[in-house]
Parts: structure tokens; sequence; C-alpha cells
């Protein structure tokens, strides 16, 4: 802890992480995903931010803001009611390895803010499921199918469907 903003060397993996106040961390960050949540309280990533792992970053009713680029792997981001802005480009890919990465909005108060692009690159059916909420696109939409080791993947990874705005 550095001046009341959390400093990591680049790399960091959580188990468990419930925010009990508002958080910041200075430059880009690679977590290693266990279940972190927001608690109704803002974290704040002042450069890009790569999610890895299993696990899941919940919203819950709080916000993130990642100034850079959002490069989720695997793992799932749920906004439950919270809010998400990015400066830069939010990719759900994986290169050429298999891409199980997760977004779920199923709240009316979920709200995407994206001001570059948005790139789904992922192999599971429904990965992308807006069924709620908002999302506000600046940049461009580009939707792939992920086909990582051989894997055929799913043309139907990217689903908006009920009172979903984008």
């Amino acid at each position: 802890l550095q001046n009341s903003n959390i400093v990591f060397d680049t790399y960091v993996t959580f188990y468990q992480w419930t925010l009990s106040k508002d958080e910041t961390i200075n430059g880009d960050i690679l977590i290693n995903l266990g279940n972190i949540d927001l608690n109704g309280y803002s974290l704040t990533v002042k450069g890009n931010l790569d999610l890895l792992g299993s696990g899941q970053l919940n919203l819950n009713n709080g916000k993130l803001s990642v100034e850079g680029n959002l490069k989720q792997h695997s793992g799932t981001m749920h906004l439950n009611g919270g809010t998400l802005n990015i400066g830069g480009t939010y990719s759900l890919d994986n290169g050429d390895k298999r891409c199980d990465a997760e977004l779920i909005m199923d709240n009316d108060k979920d709200l995407l803010n994206i001001d570059g692009d948005l790139n789904v690159n992922t192999y599971d059916s429904y990965s992308v499921r807006l069924s709620k909420g908002t999302v506000t696109l600046k940049g461009n939409f580009t939707q792939s199918i992920n086909k990582g080791s051989g894997f055929t993947g799913y043309s139907y990874n990217f689903c908006c469907e009920g009172s979903n705005k984008f």
C-alpha cells in the first residue's frame, strides 16, 4: 500500500478479495482471477488490465474503471448492477488458445462504457450474455469464433436479448 493506492509488481493472484473502500491500482496489471467482489466500491486501474483464471470479477453495484485496455482471457465479468468504464479496447480473447471468458449483464442498472473497440473472440456459446443494462461503444465491434487448439467453437458466442440497449 502506498499513499492509499495499491501497488503491485504487475502480476497478482487473488483467491478472494472483497473491497471495503475505493481502491486505485497505478499502472498495468495482470490478475490471475480468483473471486473479486467490488462490494459497491470503485476500483480504478490507471493502465491496462489483463484477466486470467477461472474466477469471477463481480462488480456488485460498484464501478471498475480501466484507463487503458481490458483483455479478458478467461473468467467471468459480472456487472451485477455495476458500471464498467474502459478508456481503450475491451477484448474477450486468448489469442490462438481456447478463450473461456464470459461477460454477463443481467441487471437493469448494468452500464458498460467502452471508449475504444469491443472484440469478442470466445469459444463457448453465450459467453457474452447481454439481457439487461446499457452498452455504450465508441469504437468498432468485432465478433469471431475462437477455434484455439483445434476446437470448433460456437457461432453464437455473443447474445443480445431482453431489455438490453446496445
